[in-house]
């Protein structure tokens, strides 16, 4: 599993966690058991892209720390939790 520090004040959505000269890491939130049809992942690839225009290679990906929030309700308070999916690549070439 890939680990990567999130912190709670992130916004939702695509975004490098770790960002070099020769790649990075990319997150995106997902729901359900499959990260992999998350509408964030052509997202995330096209991120990878335009950073990488000579093209990629994936040297990881999987499920990172997720976020948890608590929601305040009328009938309570409930934690909800957010799951993310990490890639990280190096682009070619490099």
């Amino acid at each position: 599993m890939l680990l990567v520090v999130l912190l709670a004040g992130c916004s939702e959505g695509v975004k490098f966690v770790q960002e070099t000269e020769i790649g990075g890491v990319v997150v995106y939130p997902y729901k359900g058991d499959n990260s992999l049809v998350s509408t964030f992942r052509g997202e995330a690839l096209d991120l990878m892209q335009k950073k990488c225009p000579k093209g990629y290679t994936v040297l990881k990906e999987g499920q990172t720390t997720g976020l948890r929030r608590i929601h305040d309700n009328v009938g309570g308070s409930e934690a909800i939790e957010l799951k993310r999916w990490a890639i990280k690549f190096q682009c070619k070439g490099t």
